[in-house]
């Protein structure tokens, strides 16, 4: 990326020059000094001027140039954004990027380029691992450092460059603990002489201080994010999410640092806060200026800070001016004319009156008004934040921030009342349409067909689990695999599905069954066999006019077999489980079993490179996240072992993650699953407690002699919300052991 970085003031002066390739000679700069000539202002000089051999890509901020040299082809937004980041660093650090500042730390500069470029490459760019890695200079520590020798370059590596997170350091603790956003909005505003808007157009941006313990996860809505034409966010933002939600979800850094930045170019949606009457003559010897600023009514807020300022043509030779407040300057030969107002309160404009002195016989045109000003506590756009949860961490942030938690609000009487109730405006809907939500409805539990229609089009895959792949056999040598289950199908049903949603997959489960260790080898190993077996499947699908299958032989397999030296064939085979069904134009969903132990080590079940051969074998895979086996009760699936099962694999739009309906029982070591109407049973009782276990993130119900993990409406929003940051979808086992309301969530 960058081979060579100048530092370079107005004057031509290479003040600092630093290279992380080949050293290339400062004689490189005379071409940018060439043009930089011929520019009218220092701020007219192209951003990216081309040489024989080089590329000069530079930046200006408060007279001087960062000029940076590029050998190969590189995205020229990318270097410019950088050394903007250099700048806003260095201003950080030094309190303002100058000259002087440059000149005065120029040893701690280098330091700083070396640890924010390794190759030429960005390495570290977020301004609290570069404090852990540079301590920031100050007296003391100067004159600590020329006495011990030391320099402020840290000994140990920030633990944030270690994790997954490179923007947050680890063991952040404060005693009270606060985040603070502020809402900052630049307009930059054309008005023509009659008063009209030529051109409007808002920069805005959200800086954010954060003091907050651990590592929060954050998710912040807004109002109106409609409105927001163009945003860059901070890389700790979940893109994803926001581009299917309109949500902002993310781990903040420690400290300072800005969220996102905007763009509001609709010229009808800026509301331009100050006015400005003006009546200027340039006439030789009897030139007048009247000028009035004052503040819109409509706005009711206190302008502050307002600065006016005017180029005056090169025949004005001087400006006798008298303001009713502040301070008028003019240059005679910059020819700018200032008027330092201050602050205008409601009500009371400024005016600035007086003569001009103007050479010459002819009559000069008007020039340009320039008007800056700044207005406390208000949001020119209109945007307005709704509400900001924080989850993750057992602490509530008590200043800076509104904290909401819905846990607090889940009593078992609000149960209770609203189980049964079917509400689709309960939820506000996802805007991500393109998120695969399937439904498994058991035979066991029938009131999952009746749920399954109400909600029909939430869905888009429902998997009745009805069959079973069984061996086949002929002279005792095994020939294909018989299907069994047909008794099950339910014709009716499935065609009032699809009356309620013509995009419904119906996609019932098979699973492979009763298989011994030798059968199933046998089937594996012989292709002939396992692909006759596979066209039976893939047949009776089509000719029973279902739209695809859910198959159940990875893990059957493995059970079967006993060897994990069989997965690499298993996969194999379920290729070719693909083919057969792709030629029918049918889709097909494999499960697997959940990566991680308890304890989130990997369990060799299955491995990132394996689930990524079995998703090009599949149109998506299920992840059974809710098999969850802990040595002591912690909930049905833990949300952080939930989300390190799905991180582990990699998420991706083909994977969906196992999300439970039912419960569990622990009870004098024994678990039993639980489903609604049990737990319904058990909740009504007096003596039963209901709270919020902050470690698994799911609801438990303390009774005299056990303790219940069931399903809630917070623990299922976290989960799903995770699948949509994640990018995953999600598949329900099943829809008759949950809550009626349960389905409220799903978009």
């Amino acid at each position: 990326m960058l081979n060579s970085l100048f530092f370079v003031n107005t004057s031509g002066d290479v003040l600092l020059e630093k290279h992380w390739k080949s050293v290339i000679h400062r004689s490189i700069c005379d071409y940018f000094f060439d043009i930089q000539k011929k520019s009218n202002h220092s701020e007219d000089v192209p951003p990216i001027i081309s040489t024989p051999h080089h590329y000069l890509i530079n930046v200006y901020q408060n007279n001087l140039y960062l000029v940076a040299v590029i050998t190969i082809e590189t995205p020229p937004l990318m270097v410019i954004e950088f050394l903007h980041r250099v700048i806003q660093t260095f201003s950080q650090y030094f309190d303002e990027f100058s000259d002087s500042t440059i000149k005065e730390n120029c040893v701690m500069v280098f330091e700083l380029l070396d640890e924010m470029l390794d190759n030429g490459f960005p390495l570290v760019t977020e301004m609290n691992i570069l404090q852990d890695l540079i301590k920031p200079p100050n007296f003391l520590r100067n004159i600590a450092n020329q006495v011990t020798g030391r320099t402020n370059l840290s000994e140990t590596l920030p633990t944030g460059q270690l994790s997954n997170i490179p923007w947050r350091r680890q063991g952040v603790k404060y005693t009270n603990n606060e985040a603070y956003f502020d809402v900052i909005e630049e307009i930059d505003v054309i008005v023509d002489k009659q008063g009209s808007t030529v051109f409007a157009e808002i920069q805005g941006y959200i800086d954010v201080c954060c003091k907050l313990s651990g590592m929060p996860d954050l998710t912040m809505t807004l109002i109106n994010p409609r409105l927001l034409d163009d945003v860059s966010f901070h890389p700790c933002v979940r893109y994803k999410r926001w581009e299917n939600e309109k949500v902002l979800s993310f781990v903040p850094p420690d400290g300072n640092f800005r969220l996102l930045s905007y763009h509001i170019a609709a010229q009808n949606m800026v509301a331009i806060p100050i006015y400005v009457r003006h009546v200027i003559s340039l006439k030789p010897n009897a030139g007048k200026l009247d000028l009035t600023v004052g503040p819109k009514l409509s706005m009711g807020k206190v302008l502050e800070d307002v600065v006016l300022e005017m180029v005056m043509p090169k025949c004005v030779q001087n400006c006798n001016l008298i303001a009713s407040h502040g301070k008028v300057a003019f240059d005679p030969t910059t020819k700018l004319m200032q008027w330092t107002i201050g602050k205008i309160e409601v009500g009371k404009p400024s005016t600035l009156k007086g003569s001009v002195a103007v050479s010459g016989t002819s009559v000069l045109e008007n020039p340009p008004i320039s008007l800056k000003f700044k207005i406390n506590q208000l949001v020119l756009s209109g945007l307005k934040v709704n509400r900001l949860d924080m989850y993750g961490e057992k602490y509530k942030p008590f200043k800076g921030v509104k904290y909401i938690t819905k846990a607090d609000r889940m009593t078992k009487t609000s149960i209770l009342r609203e189980h049964d109730n079917l509400n689709d405006d309960f939820h506000q809907p996802n805007s991500q349409l393109e998120l695969t939500q399937l439904a498994y409805i058991t035979p066991w539990n029938r009131g999952g067909y009746d749920l399954a229609e109400k909600t029909a089009h939430k869905l888009t895959h429902v998997s009745p689990v009805w069959f079973q792949a069984r061996p086949s056999q002929i002279d005792g040598v095994l020939n294909t695999c018989k299907i069994e289950g047909m008794h099950e199908i339910k014709r009716d049903w499935l065609e009032s599905l699809r009356e309620k949603n013509e995009k419904i997959k119906i996609v019932p489960r098979i699973i492979f069954d009763e298989w011994s260790s030798e059968q199933m080898k046998a089937f594996l190993m012989d292709a002939q066999t396992a692909k006759r077996c596979f066209e039976d499947i893939a047949n009776f699908y089509s000719r029973n006019q279902l739209d695809g299958a859910v198959v159940e032989l990875y893990m059957q397999a493995l059970i079967s077999i006993q060897s994990l030296q069989i997965k690499s064939v298993i996969i194999e085979s379920l290729h070719d489980l693909k083919k057969s069904f792709r030629k029918l134009h049918m889709q097909v969903i494999y499960t697997v079993p959940a990566p991680l132990e308890w304890d989130n080590q990997p369990n060799n079940l299955i491995t990132p490179g394996e689930y990524r051969k079995l998703t090009d074998a599949a149109d998506f895979v299920q992840i059974m996240t809710y098999d969850y086996r802990g040595n002591k009760p912690a909930g049905v699936a833990p949300y952080d072992w939930f989300e390190s099962c799905i991180f582990y694999l990699g998420g991706g739009t083909k994977t969906l993650a196992g999300l439970n309906f039912y419960g569990y029982e622990f009870s004098k070591g024994k678990v039993d699953a639980i489903t609604f109407d049990r737990y319904l049973k058990v909740l009504k009782s007096d003596k039963t407690t209901l709270s919020f276990d902050e470690n698994s993130m799911e609801h438990k119900l303390k009774t005299p002699t056990s303790v219940i993990y069931y399903p809630s409406l917070t623990s299922l929003e976290l989960r799903i919300n995770m699948a949509h940051r994640y990018d995953v979808g999600i598949a329900i086992w099943d829809y008759g052991q949950g809550l009626n309301h349960f389905t409220n969530l799903l978009i």
